[in-house]
């Protein structure tokens, strides 16, 4: 999210340049991927299976990860409260039981970015490593010119001559890569918070049982108070 622009760093006051990162990726994403692709749809139509490859390698893919690009842009600041407390609740470790809690929610959501980031990555350089030879070892003279792309688009111009098409299928390749992250760390994100949260709920159970269970600790009337007054607040912070 960060190579894209759109983590949300609860200790960073200005943020020209990841939104200009993130204005810019949604630029090539929409000028390189999805605008060629739907424009080719009108060219095309009427045959099932190149719409259906259309659709499905970067159309509608990219499209949802546009999507996801542009809320995580806006609701930015939003979010930047919620990591500030995900910040604290790491700092604020006080006894080993809430941290093996916390490393137990932390494994999976671990798991889960890493493998959903290397699995969708794997997945787009084997597409655009197998597409690359195929353009390569194409006759661009006779070839239709929305086949000679990574992903096959409509161009308003012509893209055979070897430098321009280097540079139109060069853009295609950040296009591809700077929709799969979009696409993925969004998704991982939210469940990195959730995972998150539900630790901090254990937690919080924890602390209540403790407090309601363990008699024979003397406590007094405002000790209890103040514990029980922390565990609430606590509790409505993650509510809300």
């Amino acid at each position: 999210m960060e190579l894209v622009g759109i983590w949300p760093e609860p200790r960073r006051t200005r943020e020209r340049l990841p939104n200009f990162k993130a204005l810019l990726y949604l630029s090539i994403i929409t000028v390189f991927g999805v605008g060629p692709q739907s424009a080719n749809l009108f060219f095309i139509w009427g045959d099932l299976e190149l719409v259906t490859e259309n659709l499905s390698t970067a159309n509608i893919p990219g499209i949802n990860a546009m999507i996801k690009l542009i809320f995580a842009l806006y609701y930015k600041e939003s979010f930047k409260p919620i990591m500030k407390s995900f910040y604290d609740d790491w700092h604020n470790i006080k006894t080993e039981e809430e941290k093996a809690v916390m490393l137990k929610m932390v494994k999976p959501a671990k798991f889960i970015s890493i493998w959903c980031s290397m699995l969708t990555i794997t997945m787009v350089t084997a597409y655009l490593s197998l597409r690359a030879v195929t353009v390569y070892l194409t006759d661009r003279v006779n070839e239709k010119q929305d086949r000679l792309s990574l992903y096959p688009g409509y161009f308003p111009f012509d893209i055979r001559s070897a430098p321009i098409l280097i540079t139109i299928n060069f853009a295609q390749v950040i296009a591809g890569y700077s929709a799969t992250i979009c696409y993925t760390t969004v998704d991982t994100f939210i469940a990195m918070l959730i995972m998150h949260m539900c630790g901090q709920f254990a937690i919080l159970r924890k602390k209540l049982l403790r407090l309601m269970g363990n008699k024979k600790e003397s406590r007094s009337i405002d000790e209890f108070q103040k514990e029980l007054a922390s565990i609430v607040i606590k509790h409505e912070q993650l509510n809300g």
